[in-house]
């Protein structure tokens, strides 16, 4: 039995199929067990190759918002909340006790001849702060912009419009 594939292979899909040795030799699809695999690919419905098409923007989005904070370890990652925190705190109140991370950091990188202020750090990581927290809902945005369009293609149950959709674009910059 020849399988009857009226829909893209997608990566998905081939692992769904993968189970009932599917494979390609010099192009040709192979299957151990062709009426299962058949069984899988006449149930490849809209919705699943939306989801797989929307996993793909999740993952786009995902190494947006890696990218903002790439250099940095987790560690220090885990600890920007409280760090912001700190820094408004002293920004408002300049109670250095309000904010002992930004007291150390300025006093640990100062040189004398390049003095480093708390107000200088604070500065900084409210700075840093505001830009990431404008850049995420705006990754969040275009990337729920395109499911949905996408999930929109499944409502329909346009295959090629799925495979075909474009989500680079949008993103900030």
């Amino acid at each position: 039995m020849s399988l009857n594939i009226s829909v893209p292979l997608t990566p998905e899909l081939v692992r769904r199929l993968e189970q009932y040795g599917f494979h390609t030799f010099n192009g040709i699809p192979r299957v151990v067990d062709a009426s299962a695999a058949q069984s899988v690919l006449d149930a490849w419905t809209p919705a699943d190759a939306a989801a797989e098409k929307c996993a793909q923007v999740w993952d786009h989005a995902a190494a947006l918002f890696e990218a903002l904070t790439s250099g940095y370890s987790a560690t220090e990652k885990s600890s920007w909340s409280e760090i912001e925190r700190q820094a408004r705190v002293w920004l408002a109140t300049r109670i250095d006790g309000q904010a002992p991370w930004c007291v150390q950091e300025a006093q640990y990188r100062s040189r004398p001849a390049a003095p480093v202020t708390i107000e200088q750090i604070a500065l900084r990581v409210v700075a840093g702060a505001d830009r990431l927290s404008a850049l995420r809902p705006i990754i969040a945005g275009v990337r729920g912009r395109h499911c949905d369009a996408i999930n929109g293609l499944a409502a329909v149950g346009d295959f090629d419009g799925i495979y075909e959709y474009d989500y680079s674009t949008g993103w900030p910059t």
